[in-house]
């Protein structure tokens, strides 16, 4: 798992050391409501995360993703506008539109903050650790693997 998640990378150390802040900063949140999904709920119980303050960290996510998705689905099953269709079609091209909009804009914060940790922590960020002894050597096997599978493959 930690493999999957890549806890010896660069990035996800970045997205490790905004989510161990104090606080709810605006990075954190963003991380929490617009990054991966997996890797980020994976990466919160990897580092023993509180629940409570993650689950409220994420509470943002119901204006971001929930409600305005919700709304689109909402409007698309809409059968019988009645005489006022031309106004529903209009409220359902602006809910999807703020759907995508609201989802780009959280996800765009994320990586914004993971960039920003990472040019300036990168050396930090870039050290080995002892605890990710066996994800590296696994990396590493990998990477033979790969090389050796390209030579065997290349024409």
């Amino acid at each position: 798992v930690q493999r999957a998640v890549g806890v010896d990378t660069v990035p996800t150390r970045a997205i490790e050391q905004i989510l161990k802040r104090r606080g709810f900063g605006f990075g954190k949140v963003a991380i929490l409501v617009g990054g991966p999904d997996w890797p980020t709920s994976v990466t919160c119980g990897i580092l023993q995360m509180s629940v409570p303050q993650m689950l409220l960290g994420t509470l943002p996510v119901y204006f971001a993703s929930i409600a305005p998705q919700t709304l689109v689905g909402a409007m698309l099953t809409e059968d019988d506008l009645g005489n006022d269709t031309k106004m529903w079609v209009v409220i359902q091209t602006v809910a999807t539109g703020f759907a995508a909009i609201a989802q780009a804009a959280a996800s765009g914060v994320a990586a914004y903050a993971v960039t920003q940790t990472v040019e300036r922590h990168h050396e930090e960020l870039s050290q080995f650790r002892e605890d990710h002894q066996k994800v590296a050597e696994l990396t590493q096997r990998e990477a033979a693997f790969v090389s050796s599978l390209r030579s065997v493959s290349s024409w």
